[in-house]
């Protein structure tokens, strides 16, 4: 008896060994969306950055009336799935040469009306990080995307291209595994862009490029295991294989059942017919809409217009009073001989006021009163944090805030304007009493007398220097 017992304890213990040296290889073996040590994290800093220079633009905006558009950083964060070598096509895309051509290409941006054409005095500073995924991400989607795909009758591949299959992917049905892979690229806690309500941690906008192995996610072969995918090496292609590519179907994506925000059916032209402009999210506006109700995305797109409106709006009326201001300078800031003012660098009317408005480094008149210059200055100087912070709101995409910030400073500047106008039209009315000549002094004897002593000095210094020349 005592035999058997130490063969089952024997057996038992070998059997937890085995049991756990399976779970600690499980454990070890790599996983999709899974962060190992030394994986790369996303670092939203960039702001702190270019904080300085976003206030020197905007001091040289308010101060000197530059034509310097109000500068925004915006954080472009590109992911890349399938350009490993892995998907589709088995193209390979190098993430630090596409991060160098995408500054080098488009380092700024301006949006303009679209009404009108109009360049807004606004520029964005893109910054631009690209993030490639990993095979086992892209096998992760894929395997999502392939159990969603719903059979939906056939569809033409281009305009006037061959009758493939259809099939159609419901977005809810693949957006929890998307916004697993968004929380393993940025470290978010709350996975997505409305579940973080920590106002002081950024939720970064993403462009996700995938490029899907088609044949390799068809929905009708049943036969290809994509967990075998997963972890092994992935081989190229022959030139048989890459005609294959398109996998002879067709997938798109369907949002609550409807149609893509950008597309209608046009019975004129018996075709879906397009609008990218209308490619924001779901809307119930004009022929296009497709739901009752607005997507987030495009309440964002939205409110981060009405800030920009705002802001161009302030501006302007920032330029304007400054106008207003160099006006009356140029009027009743001159000479005693009438002529206009000049410092000894030959600075214009204008500047020579600035200097003595903002660095009060000069013996200039002053037309203007005391609590108009000291108000203006403290208008501008509480402007340019406000510039500065609004700036620093929209990089975080802290758009209710920004909203808030906005409306302030476009009621400051229509409060400042009013102000501005009236005082220097009452100063104006106070010097219609009166009216100022500059003219040169009369001649008098005693002009003559001193010209007259100043001639004879002269004649005796040239008698003096004549008579004793040695040369003579």
């Amino acid at each position: 008896m005592a035999g058997k017992s130490d063969r089952s304890t024997l057996t038992l213990a070998l059997i937890s060994f085995l049991l756990l040296l399976l779970l600690s290889r499980s454990d070890s073996a790599p996983q999709p969306f899974r962060r190992d040590p030394g994986h790369p994290q996303w670092h939203h800093g960039a702001f702190h950055d270019v904080r300085e220079s976003v206030r020197s633009d905007v001091r040289s905006m308010l101060h000197s009336r530059a034509e310097v558009p109000f500068q925004v950083p915006l954080e472009v964060n590109v992911v890349l799935v399938g350009f490993n070598g892995d998907g589709g096509y088995r193209y390979n895309l190098d993430v630090q040469k596409l991060e160098e051509f995408l500054k080098l290409s488009f380092p700024t941006h301006r949006p303009s009306c679209l009404e009108t054409g109009e360049l807004l005095d606004i520029e964005h500073h893109l910054i631009y990080n690209v993030f490639p995924a990993g095979q086992a991400e892209m096998i992760a989607l894929e395997k999502a995307m392939k159990e969603a795909m719903v059979p939906a009758g056939t569809a033409r591949e281009t305009d006037f291209g061959r009758e493939v299959p259809l099939f159609e992917v419901e977005a809810t049905a693949v957006e929890a595994v998307f916004q697993k892979f968004y929380s393993y690229i940025f470290y978010t806690e709350t996975v997505g862009f409305e579940l973080n309500t920590d106002p002081d941690r950024p939720s970064p906008a993403s462009i996700f490029v995938v490029n899907f192995d088609k044949v390799r996610m068809d929905p009708r072969n049943k036969e290809v295991d994509l967990d075998s995918f997963m972890f092994s090496t992935i081989g190229n292609l022959s030139e048989e294989d890459m005609k294959k590519q398109e996998g002879d179907y067709i997938y798109r994506y369907r949002l609550g059942g409807l149609s893509a925000p950008y597309e209608k059916a046009s019975h004129v032209h018996e075709r879906p017919v397009v609008n990218w402009l209308l490619a924001a999210g779901c809307h119930p506006f004009g022929p296009f809409s497709n739901t009752s109700q607005t997507s987030k995305l495009l309440q964002d797109v939205a409110l981060r217009n009405t800030i920009y409106a705002r802001v161009d709006a302030a501006l302007r009326k920032i330029r304007d009073t400054s106008e207003i201001v160099q006006v009356f300078a140029s009027e009743h800031l001159k000479t005693p001989l009438g002529e206009p003012v000049r410092g000894k660098k030959n600075k214009t009317t204008t500047e020579l006021w600035l200097e003595k408005f903002y660095k009060k480094t000069t013996n200039l008149p002053e037309p203007f009163p005391h609590e108009l210059v000291e108000r203006l200055e403290k208008y501008l100087d509480n402007l340019e944090e406000q510039l500065v912070d609004l700036s620093s709101l929209l990089y975080d995409h802290r758009l209710q805030d920004a909203h808030l910030n906005s409306s302030e400073i476009l009621q400051s500047s229509i409060f400042t304007q009013q102000y501005v106008e009236h005082v220097l039209s009452s100063e104006k009315e106070k010097m219609k009493c009166c009216k100022i000549e500059y003219k040169y002094p009369y001649h008098s004897s005693q002009t003559f007398v001193y010209g007259g002593i100043l001639l004879a000095g002269f004649v005796v210094y040239f008698l003096v220097i004549f008579f004793s020349n040695p040369v003579r």
